[in-house]
């Protein structure tokens, strides 16, 4: 279609993203998750000299149902934070979870399950608890960079830096790539740290950090590494 001329018509460009097909974007591309695909289109737009906004219209996680790994509402949660934080990081405007509910039961299981609510009550999932936390800690902040593993002072951490300008406060949020627990120093001037829920988490000068999304408030004036050695 960009061969065609349809770049000429679109405002933006919107995909769908769903972790089944993870590894094929990070093969191509060497980031992980819904970056990967943004990176592979965007790379293919860049060949036909076209530049435009990404949204991204569906992510997505089950909580039990209808995936090859095993799932759970707590996986799901973590999916929540990992994949919203990913794809604003790889430059979408926006992301939109599939799907607010569970569905009713359906011979295509691969979605049943997909929901921030229950079906058939409607009660609110863990998945609900940690896209609330998302929109409690995002607004006003800038995404800037990805953190190395260097000035995380870890082995295999993923890591994200977002930024409050009038406020002069960062926003880190972090997790172990490859699930195992890790030791991290944090600097001066952290005034709290959270879970994926909101929940405070207890920190010294070092915080534990494995699989599960922490969120850490900064206050400084300049962009400073997260992690001192």
């Amino acid at each position: 279609i960009f061969t065609a001329g349809a770049g000429a018509y679109m405002d933006a460009m919107n995909f769908h993203f769903y972790p089944e097909q993870a590894p094929r974007w990070e093969s191509l591309t060497g980031l992980p998750g819904v970056m990967g695909k943004t990176q592979a289109i965007r790379d293919i737009m860049t060949t036909h000299g076209l530049e435009k906004p990404f949204v991204c219209t569906e992510l997505g996680e089950g909580s039990g149902l209808g995936g090859p790994d095993p799932r759970t509402q707590d996986t799901q949660a973590i999916a929540v934070i990992k994949q919203f934080t990913r794809a604003f990081a790889a430059g979408n405007l926006i992301g939109i979870w599939y799907h607010i509910s569970d569905y009713y039961p359906d011979p295509d299981v691969r979605f049943i399950e997909h929901g921030l609510l229950d079906y058939p009550s409607y009660a609110g999932k863990l998945s609900l608890d940690a896209f609330e936390t998302l929109a409690d800690y995002l607004p006003g902040y800038t995404y800037i960079r990805v953190l190395s593993n260097t000035e995380m002072g870890a082995t295999d951490m993923e890591g994200y830096l977002f930024w409050d300008q009038p406020g002069g406060e960062a926003l880190y949020i972090l997790w172990s790539a490859d699930g195992s627990s890790q030791t991290i120093t944090l600097p001066s001037g952290v005034t709290s740290v959270v879970d994926k829920f909101g929940d405070p988490v207890s920190f010294s000068s070092t915080l534990g950090i494995d699989e599960q999304p922490v969120l850490i408030n900064q206050v400084q004036y300049l962009y400073l590494p997260l992690i001192s050695r």
